[in-house]
């Protein structure tokens, strides 16, 4: 893919040369798991203050180091927080130059590290711009990229609404990649985009929309009513509901007895 770089890094702050050839392909994974590299190796950060401060800047971009103590540590002491932060900062020992730009008393990420989540964000928008504009060449991001969440084994309670957006994020990006799919009649793909939508979220109704119509619009009538018929067992079993009206409309000619109106 092409296009802008998204990311929270505000731009401030410059390193020596000799620490800009050293940041070069530095990588942070937050979705799926926690990983980060350089070049085509792993790096090793403790797992607690210091993984947590470097995914908390990918995140959030440039914040004070009162922002950072309030954050990851609200309940502790000034004092406390201060020497915590110290310490995530000391045990990245030589790496610390390759991940941090410390400056005027605001941490972020170096300027050349690179997250995932930046990634997912560019897909995201070039994949708006591909539905906004249609004499522009569709962008078609790889499906894999919306597929996992944001550091699924983390219960820290800041990283809540992070994860929330992202996961709405995801799900309407590949909603609506299957309907552009669908548009250019690339019917495999449409129906992959949307089935890792309902792997996303069982229940999400409109999920099994995108499926049931990716099928549709290929004539495939039976894969349409299987869905269907997934979607309204989920129901029944998880929320002792039924689905929406229009979600029955798209196949209720093909229904025997079809359902009271």
């Amino acid at each position: 893919m092409t296009g802008l770089r998204m990311g929270p890094h505000d731009g401030g702050g410059t390193m020596g040369s000799s620490a800009g050839s050293l940041h070069r392909g530095a990588r942070v994974q937050l979705l799926g798991r926690w990983r980060l590299s350089f070049i085509d190796s792993d790096l090793a950060v403790p797992a607690g203050s210091t993984q947590k401060l470097i995914a908390l800047l990918a995140l959030r971009g440039s914040l004070s180091r009162a922002q950072i103590w309030g954050t990851l540590w609200p309940e502790a002491s000034t004092a406390h927080a201060s020497g915590r932060l110290r310490t995530a900062m000391w045990r990245l020992a030589d790496s610390r130059l390759l991940l941090l730009d410390d400056d005027h008393g605001r941490m972020n990420l170096a300027p050349r590290v690179q997250v995932d989540v930046w990634d997912l964000y560019n897909a995201v928008a070039e994949l708006a711009h591909g539905d906004a504009d249609s004499s522009s060449a569709p962008a078609h991001p790889e499906i894999s990229l919306f597929g996992a969440d944001l550091l699924p084994d983390w219960d820290d309670e800041w990283l809540v609404t992070d994860r929330e957006r992202i996961r709405q994020m995801r799900l309407h990006s590949l909603e609506s990649l299957s309907a552009q799919l669908v548009r250019e009649r690339h019917f495999g793909a449409a129906v992959e985009a949307a089935l890792a939508a309902v792997s996303v979220d069982p229940l999400r109704e409109s999920a099994h929309r995108a499926v049931i119509c990716a099928h549709l619009a290929e004539g495939n009538t039976a894969e349409a009513l299987r869905q269907f018929h997934i979607c309204r067992t989920l129901y029944a079993q998880q929320l002792n509901a039924v689905p929406s009206r229009s979600l029955y409309s798209l196949v209720s000619e093909f229904l025997v007895p079809r359902p009271d109106t």
